[in-house]
């Protein structure tokens, strides 16, 4: 099979899509949830996550064509409870991914490998998680409940898979979100939130932390869900519904991307492999969802259509092709 272009992988109607540039080529996989789509780094597989219809929370693996899917392992048993499941997978090697899960009510964080193997490495605080280029470290929100309920302020949890030692990141009265590792490792980007309890810090927008030195300085007054690109030179993120980019620094700040419709909002933001690219997912309108490229150079905009021409429905979580 030859692409045009890089490949992006969504989550629609059950099923994956395999897309390049602006034509696509559909394959599907059926099942009655899936999500959490992920390339390993070699771009020689594809894995993902299945509903109850073939076991609450199984992780799914197939060769980049879609061929010989299989299941590797079922992280919960029961569909029912609502506290079993999945809430991220990420590779780590092209052997091995990581996946967050919860069982029984604690989060953990496992390694899986291509025989379905798992192996816990920590216990995580969210179900969500960051990764640098590496893979070798990870970052989660930090979540407390000692305020009284599950969101309490809590500092960023860094976690270096090889050592198995968690660096906090920040203060405990302040509510940090959403961490992004650069892809270097050294510092890791987050959004401060209002905090729901007493006494906690006023300043929020995108912050950055150089984690190892606890060093920290908000980089941007508003805006949210921060996201690296590859080189590791520019950050997007989203503010008041639209999607911005800065330097790193927090310098340059540009407004990239408004949605069309007044009730279309920006679900997910994915750069290409090489930074010269954003693939939104739009959703929002029961009418008009959809997945757009936005080429940063010119800001030229195209909707991602399948070669029959259709608008291809957007998904949750969308992935390049390394």
């Amino acid at each position: 099979m030859k692409w045009a272009g890089p490949k992006l992988l969504a989550v629609a109607a059950a099923a994956l899509v395999l897309t390049a540039g602006a034509q696509a080529e559909k394959q599907l996989i059926r099942t009655t949830f899936l999500t959490q789509p992920a390339w390993s780094p070699d771009g020689t597989h594809v894995a993902w996550v299945a509903g109850p219809a073939n076991g609450y929370g199984t992780v799914w693996v197939a060769d980049a064509s879609g061929r010989n899917a299989r299941p590797l392992h079922q992280f919960g048993h029961s569909p029912l409870d609502g506290v079993d499941g999945v809430g991220q997978i990420a590779w780590e090697t092209p052997r091995s991914l990581l996946v967050d899960a919860q069982l029984s009510g604690v989060v953990q964080l496992f390694r899986l490998n291509l025989r379905g193997q798992a192996t816990v490495l920590n216990q995580l605080s969210d179900l969500n998680f960051s990764t640098d280029a590496s893979r070798r470290l990870v970052a989660t929100t930090g979540y407390t409940s000692s305020c009284g309920h599950p969101n309490c302020p809590a500092p960023i949890h860094v976690l270096d898979t090889a050592t198995r030692n968690v660096t906090a990141v920040g203060r405990p009265w302040e509510l940090d979100m959403n961490p992004a590792l650069a892809p270097d490792g050294r510092h890791v980007a987050y959004d401060r939130a209002a905090c729901p309890a007493t006494n906690c810090g006023n300043a929020q927008g995108i912050w950055l932390a150089a984690w190892r030195n606890g060093t920290r300085r908000q980089i941007v007054r508003d805006g949210a869900y921060p996201v690296w690109s590859p080189n590791g030179e520019q950050i997007a993120y989203v503010e008041a519904g639209s999607v911005w980019t800065c330097d790193r620094d927090g310098r340059n700040r540009k407004k990239q991307y408004v949605p069309e419709g007044s009730l279309n909002y920006v679900a997910d933001i994915a750069w290409s492999p090489g930074s010269d690219q954003l693939a939104i997912s739009v959703i929002g309108s029961v009418t008009d969802p959809h997945v757009e490229l936005l080429r940063i150079a010119d800001g030229h905009r195209s909707r991602v259509r399948e070669s029959q021409g259709r608008t291809v429905q957007p998904g949750a979580h969308l992935v390049w092709l390394p």
